[in-house]
């Protein structure tokens, strides 16, 4: 080998080298790790980080859009939104909250504290389905499912249904501007809620929060799905009436709903505008949200 073959070698291996070493940053700077026979004396958040806890965390440890791995000691309580709790032969000594993830122990590992966890991921769960008739099977029930809870919340409040039906017929924009502004609101308040969640009241405010969000979004579904119907039936000039409408639309939008990007953007859209529509006529009743009080004494 000459000179100038080894001098190249050479160059090679060290860009390699570099390209190793920088990999290895990159991983280590998606992981916030407390090694093995460390503590750490204060709390612990990631965003968009994994932590692993292979020594003692004194505090409190929070993820947000990243996942926690106990092989030590927490003597806090954890908190993760939009990813998983593994407590791998670990301890943790509080109480674990866990939002749109799961919670796993495994190899002996225990939380004495109490365990909280809500919006498990999971698959698509037609991907468990074997055939495609078992698939078609279970969008019918889905479908039908959705159908007799728009009939049976339009039956119970018939008339804050047609009068928000009929202000989403009057104006799209308006439904649409609030939609958003809400959700975007609410989501952020549950952000903020999350952080709070390692001293106590921040769960009950995200709890409150999501309660209140799911009877929005399902009042407003109602609405919206009404309007369809309503639209449908307007177009055939009468000749379908307005709950076979309401079906229809049911069918389509599930169908919709199956077909990626669309499926998503269908989903979004009909969601911004049932918050919007309940948000804009306080459900249906075209009330203020807020009143002053009279003042009757005097200044």
């Amino acid at each position: 080998m000459n000179t100038t073959t080894s001098f190249k070698t050479l160059i090679i291996a060290g860009f390699l080298m570099m390209a190793a070493n920088a990999a290895a940053q990159d991983e280590e700077l998606l992981k916030l790790r407390v090694p093995l026979n460390k503590t750490a004396d204060n709390d612990i958040f990631g965003f968009n980080n994994d932590v692993e806890i292979d020594g003692t965390a004194e505090q409190n440890v929070a993820a947000l859009s990243g996942s926690v791995v106990v092989k030590g000691t927490v003597k806090g309580n954890i908190s993760v939104l939009g990813g998983s709790v593994t407590v791998d032969g670990g301890r943790v000594e509080g109480s674990v909250v866990c939002i749109g993830g799961s919670v796993v122990t495994s190899n002996g590992g225990s939380i004495q504290g109490k365990q909280i966890n809500l919006l498990r991921g999971s698959p698509d769960p037609t991907a468990a389905l074997p055939t495609a008739k078992s698939r078609i099977s279970f969008y019918f029930a889905q479908s039908l499912f959705l159908y007799l809870l728009i009939v049976i919340t339009f039956y119970i409040f018939p008339n804050q249904i047609n009068e928000a039906a009929f202000d989403l017929s009057q104006d799209q924009v308006k439904p649409a501007v609030m939609g958003v502004a809400t959700m975007a609101s609410v989501t952020l308040i549950m952000l903020v809620s999350f952080l709070l969640m390692v001293v106590g009241i921040g769960f009950l405010i995200f709890l409150l929060l999501f309660c209140g969000m799911m009877v929005v979004t399902v009042f407003g579904l109602v609405v919206v799905y009404y309007r369809m119907g309503q639209y449908i039936e307007a177009r055939t000039k009468n000749f379908v009436p307005e709950f076979i409408g309401v079906l229809i639309a049911v069918l389509a939008t599930g169908l919709l709903l199956y077909v990626p990007i669309v499926g998503s953007l269908t989903a979004a859209a009909i969601t911004v505008f049932a918050v919007g529509i309940v948000m804009a006529t306080r459900f249906g009743t075209n009330k203020q949200w807020f009143t002053r009080k009279a003042r009757y004494w005097a200044a």
